[in-house]
């Protein structure tokens, strides 16, 4: 049966109808959550929130790795600030062995028991040991190595525990050094032979064997 063109012409305007409410459906359908975040993030609003984020972000691992670099030499710093005034120290109490005069007997007690302990030195005229660096002016010489010990890598530590261990035995030799009077009329502070042999046996000799503070290595 033929179609007539008035029912073609309704035909044609119900396929244009289903076709534009089928569109209009399907862009008011729910999006997925997906696009909807993708759409979000595309918006103004979204660009300014992710600029935002992103700049947080940067300021912060700016801000954290500038203060891991200035910890790092802060304490390398340190590290060789230590082994300085450590080795300095060590020449000065090797003169227990060999014996010392009056005036350097108080270079020697400053530099193992720090200035704080020898106030009666600072205030008199004889000579005080001068640290290398302020900070250490009232320290003793345990407390840098320990402080040494604590920077430097695991495997190595124990063998400033054994230095630390050495040097509790360090003021009993000191106060034994008796004053004597040389053959030339001169008069030092000496410890008798036995003791002399024994400080060089218990704390001159294990701090050698450990080897030069140069040889340590900063954790």
């Amino acid at each position: 049966m033929a179609v007539t063109q008035e029912r073609h012409d309704e035909i044609l305007a119900e396929e244009r109808l289903r076709l534009e409410i089928q569109k209009q459906l399907k862009s008011d359908s729910p999006k997925r959550p997906r696009e909807k975040w993708f759409a979000f993030f595309n918006s103004n609003v979204g660009i300014f929130l992710l600029s935002s984020i992103f700049l947080s972000f940067f300021s912060w691992s700016y801000t954290n790795l500038k203060y891991q670099f200035n910890q790092s030499k802060v304490r390398e710093i340190q590290f060789q600030q230590l082994k300085i005034e450590i080795a300095e120290r060590y020449k000065s109490i090797e003169k227990v062995s060999s014996g010392y005069t009056n005036e350097e007997r108080a270079f020697v007690r400053t530099a193992f028991f720090g200035l704080n302990k020898g106030k009666i030195d600072a205030k008199s005229a004889l000579p005080a040991y001068t640290a290398m660096f302020p900070e250490y002016r009232d320290r003793n010489l345990k407390s840098l190595v320990w402080e040494l010990r604590n920077l430097v890598v695991q495997n190595e530590r124990s063998k400033l525990d054994s230095i630390r261990l050495v040097l509790d035995t360090f003021p009993r030799y000191f106060w034994k050094s008796q004053k004597q009077t040389t053959n030339e009329g001169k008069e030092i502070w000496k410890l008798y032979q036995s003791d002399s042999l024994a400080f060089n046996d218990k704390i001159l000799t294990p701090i050698k064997e450990i080897g030069s503070l140069e040889n340590f290595e900063l954790d």
